[in-house]
């Protein structure tokens, strides 16, 4: 039977990947890198804060990450977490690793379109109010310093 979601077993030890690879784009915090994940996994990752700030804590005081608090628009503190040199090799490091571990899987299983579940068919995505897409992908790109993004068949102008 196949789930549309990881048991912890096998998310054990790429947490941490994960994290570092959403950082990579820019600084965050918490709960953004928990949306982050979710909507780059399609949903198949659901993890929560809980599971999040322990790996965020972990890796500051490995010095893999840096974190500073700033004042979000609402008058909350939010503590941005950033990469750092060493995390950005960490991650490099990661990333070869994950890479053999995935070419030795497809060669023992099979490939990897064989074994996850099937995503919705793509016409489900017509029936999303484009607008709201195009307006999250701009304010995205927006708070990470972008001016101009391209998406197919689109070019849209971030207000900064």
């Amino acid at each position: 039977m196949i789930t549309k979601r990881l048991r912890k077993q096998t998310l054990d030890g790429n947490v941490e990947t994960l994290v570092l690879t959403v950082l990579e784009a820019g600084p965050s915090y918490g709960y953004r890198i928990v949306k982050e994940l979710t909507v780059r996994s399609e949903g198949i990752l659901r993890l929560g804060e809980g599971t999040i700030y322990p790996v965020l804590y972990r890796l500051e005081e490995r010095k893999i990450i840096s974190a500073k608090w700033h004042l979000a628009e609402n008058g909350r503190r939010r503590k941005y977490y950033r990469l750092t040199a060493k995390g950005r090799k960490i991650l490099a490091g990661n990333r070869q690793q994950w890479q053999m571990l995935v070419s030795v899987m497809g060669k023992v299983l099979g490939h990897a379109e064989n074994i996850l579940p099937n995503p919705e068919p793509r016409r489900a995505m017509a029936r999303y109010d484009i607008s709201k897409l195009c307006k999250r992908v701009v304010s995205n790109f927006a708070l990470r310093g972008f001016t101009q993004c391209t998406v197919p068949h689109h070019t849209l102008q971030c207000e900064a």
